[in-house]
């Protein structure tokens, strides 16, 4: 088509009213909802449609909406009726609030970033909404920030807002 179309997926209208994506299944369908109705009813092709899902602040998430996003790019990317779909999001708000420097000295907000594109660039994470000149790069798995992010992935609750301390606290 002339045009590429970007879906954003955080949100979905449930009876007239928009409630917000929490899981990785309502990130997923909302997105090959409206991926399948934009190609079915509207002839555009699933190469030139990008979704959005939407990466929030890991410092307020204590209800696992990061390991969600990650799950939903993975659905999404797996799913055999949507081969040559996009998915992207923008990656300034990770690191929203945190300090600028890791417990281990680096920039903590881009290596922030770099971490949770470094778990999804594989899953099938294609397209970043970024800063353009700073020095994104996939990182080792002894990175301290990698291994940080990855904790909180799997904390909830006040857990969660612990890990994300490790992050910048000794």
């Amino acid at each position: 088509g002339p045009f590429k179309v970007i879906v954003m997926a955080s949100e979905r209208m449930e009876g007239g009213v928009a409630k917000q994506n929490k899981t990785a299944d309502e990130i997923a369908s909302t997105a090959k909802r409206a991926a399948v109705r934009l190609r079915n009813e509207h002839g555009i092709a699933l190469d030139d449609i990008y979704i959005d899902v939407s990466v929030s602040a890991v410092v307020a998430d204590t209800n696992g909406l990061h390991r969600a996003t990650l799950d939903a790019v993975h659905q999404l990317h797996t799913d055999p009726q949507l081969k040559g779909l996009h998915i992207m999001g923008g990656l300034t708000n990770i690191g929203q609030q945190l300090p600028p420097k890791a417990a281990d000295g680096s920039d903590l907000k881009l290596s922030l970033e770099c971490a949770f594109l470094t778990l999804a660039v594989p899953l099938g994470f294609d397209t970043i909404l970024c800063t353009p000149w700073r020095q994104y790069h996939l990182l080792a798995g002894d990175n301290y920030v990698l291994n940080a992010y990855k904790n909180i992935l799997e904390q909830t609750g006040s857990n969660a807002l612990r890990a994300v301390r490790k992050l910048y606290r000794k």
